[in-house]
């Protein structure tokens, strides 16, 4: 896969020291190689075969392959993973995938979606029959998150920490911080009491949301139901957020900028 840049990463099997291992070469966009070609298994026992790379927009990258390791499971066979960032360096260390250890876990196969959710896939077999197991994952190198259970991973969610799915995923002043956890309705970087008297107050009085400004709605609906009342300034809303002092937290990258060009989604 290439980034959007156009950088790519080559990966292939090659001697460990034991049997095979598997490695890497990054590439910019005009084939030239980036830095040396590196190592991928930290495991060197037994045989590190099969890679599949995928690569998101960004450049963050993710390097699958099967690994043979004496009593990890019953076939000493398992699905391993290694996350490297946009510079290629590893991010946490190789990471098992497969949860199920029984039977043969074969070919994997890696790919990654424009959020940047990066998706395994890989054969679980016997000698008679098999079948195909998946598992999403984001950076971290670990399943996707997502932290409020409000089915927005953390990764695009705009309110982390607060459930604001549907509607209440609403980002009225696009500064990259749903209104469910922005009590900074100047985007000033805190929520304050400029941001309660006169702009919370005005609004709460006519029901309505001011325009900033950008001529955008400044937040003060902050649980995005078309009205500035009571539920907004109780918890978890603004009474929550003055008390944090600022915004969030968010997991779109380019929060705290106006406008963030990033929109959340599911």
């Amino acid at each position: 896969d290439f980034d959007d840049a156009g950088n790519f990463v080559v990966v292939w099997g090659g001697d460990d020291g034991d049997l095979d291992g598997v490695y890497g070469q990054h590439f910019d966009a005009g084939g030239n190689p980036v830095g040396s070609e590196f190592r991928v298994n930290t495991t060197t026992v037994g045989d590190q075969h099969a890679p599949s790379v995928a690569r998101d927009g960004p450049g963050n990258t993710l390097i699958v392959w099967v690994g043979e390791v004496p009593d990890f499971d019953i076939t000493d066979r398992g699905i391993f993973g290694q996350f490297y960032d946009t510079t290629g360096a590893a991010v946490g260390g190789e990471f098992r995938l497969n949860s199920t250890t029984l039977d043969i876990q074969t070919t994997p196969v890696v790919s990654v979606n424009a959020s940047g959710e990066f998706v395994v896939t890989w054969e679980s077999r016997d000698t008679d029959a098999g079948d195909v197991f998946g598992q999403r994952l984001e950076l971290q190198a670990g399943p996707i998150m997502d932290a409020d259970g409000d089915g927005w991973t953390d990764a695009s969610d705009n309110c982390v920490l607060i459930p604001n799915a549907g509607t209440l995923g609403c980002d009225s002043d696009k500064d990259g911080y749903g209104n469910a956890c922005d009590g900074d309705f100047n985007n000033d970087g805190t929520s304050d009491g400029v941001d309660f008297s006169p702009l919370f107050l005005a609004d709460f009085a006519s029901g309505a949301q001011s325009n900033n400004a950008a001529g955008d709605p400044q937040g003060t609906d902050m649980n995005c139901d078309g009205l500035v009342d009571g539920v907004d300034f109780v918890d978890p809303f603004f009474l929550t957020q003055f008390g944090l002092g600022t915004p969030g937290p968010s997991g779109i990258g380019c929060a705290g900028s106006v406008p963030c060009p990033a929109a959340p989604g599911p």
